[in-house]
């Protein structure tokens, strides 16, 4: 990896964090997933509900939810036969109302 850069008031991230938040923003990385975690701000879903809540087919529901999966941001609960998904803590949905702040300051 890198060398850490000197900073002015951010800190630098180790080389472990750095590991992580590229793996974080590449899970975010694409729309669907996005919409995802917007929809499980909401509370734990089945892959069937966030399937036919974004009017995607089931195979891609769980596809992109094994994605968030992998990187931390859902965790996933036996339900029966089936398995309920679920943010991890309420700092993902927090990234990204501060995504809404960056791009409004943008447009000053």
């Amino acid at each position: 990896m890198t060398q850490q850069p000197e900073t002015a008031g951010i800190p630098a991230m180790d080389n472990s964090t750095l590991a992580f938040a590229v793996e974080l923003f590449s899970a975010l990385g694409h729309p669907v997933r996005i919409r995802i975690i917007e929809l499980l701000a909401d509370g734990p879903r089945t892959v069937g509900d966030v399937a036919q809540t974004l009017n995607i087919l089931q195979p891609n529901a769980s596809q992109h939810l094994a994605i968030l999966n992998r990187s931390g941001v859902v965790r996933v609960t036996p339900v029966g036969a089936m398995r309920s998904y679920a943010l991890v803590g309420t700092d993902i949905p927090g990234i990204l109302a501060m995504v809404d702040k960056v791009r409004a300051g943008q447009n000053q």
